[in-house]
């Protein structure tokens, strides 16, 4: 099982619809792109295809300066986004979050077979 482990620093951006081409989601794909880069830093290969027959485990722990600024949900979806092309098969891991932190950060886990 390959396992790999990294950390995102802040300010961290939610999922943003495609069909928004302003300057929100410019922001959106220019973190995402900071998402692969830090996961191809890591030994992530690239955007990965999540399969039915072998699916990823995604697990996030989501730290905020003082209060969430975005929908947990939202964060997580950009996580995915950002590592999978295709993200329909990836299965939950353990989530948490904490605030009042002083850092805004996530750190990720994805472990694959």
């Amino acid at each position: 099982m390959n396992k790999f482990c990294f950390t995102v620093e802040g300010p961290l951006v939610g999922y943003q619809r495609p069909g928004d081409k302003g300057h929100r989601y410019k922001r959106y794909t220019q973190y995402k792109n900071r998402v692969l880069l830090a996961a191809m830093e890591k030994g992530w290969r690239g955007r990965a295809v999540s399969l039915k027959e072998n699916p990823p485990t995604l697990s996030i722990f989501v730290q905020w300066i003082r209060n969430p600024r975005i929908d947990f949900s939202n964060v997580l979806k950009g996580i995915e986004d950002s590592l999978f092309s295709q993200d329909r098969f990836v299965k939950p891991g353990k989530f948490a979050l904490a605030w009042d932190v002083g850092i805004e950060a996530v750190s990720v886990t994805v472990e694959c077979e």
